[in-house]
C-alpha cells in the first residue's frame, strides 16, 4: 500500500521524470495492477495541471510572454556567471 501511495504522489509532481517512477516501481515488489491504477490515478490530474499551465502561458499577453523570456534569460546568465566564479575559487 505504501508503494501505491508513493507512485501516486510521484506522478502528481510534474518535474519527476516518468521513466524514473516506472523504473523504481519495476525494481520494487509492486504488482502490475496496483502500479497501473496508481500511475493512472496520479497522471490524470498532472496532465490537467500541465494543460492548464500551457493554456495560461499561450493566452498571456505578449508583454508578459516577452517579460518572462527576458527574466529566464537573465536568471540563466546569472547562473552561468555564478558557476564561472565558483569554478575559479
Amino acid at each position: 500500500m505504501e508503494a501505491v501511495f508513493l507512485v501516486l504522489f510521484l506522478r502528481l509532481l510534474p518535474f519527476i521524470p516518468s521513466g524514473l517512477v516506472t523504473l523504481t516501481a519495476a525494481y520494487s515488489k509492486m504488482r502490475t495492477l496496483s502500479f497501473a491504477a496508481a500511475s493512472t490515478a496520479g497522471k490524470i490530474p498532472a496532465l490537467y495541471i500541465e494543460a492548464y499551465s500551457i493554456d495560461v502561458a499561450l493566452n498571456a499577453r505578449t508583454q508578459w510572454q516577452i517579460g518572462a523570456l527576458i527574466a529566464i534569460i537573465f536568471l540563466f546568465a546569472i547562473w552561468i556567471l555564478w558557476k564561472r566564479k565558483n569554478k575559479d575559487i
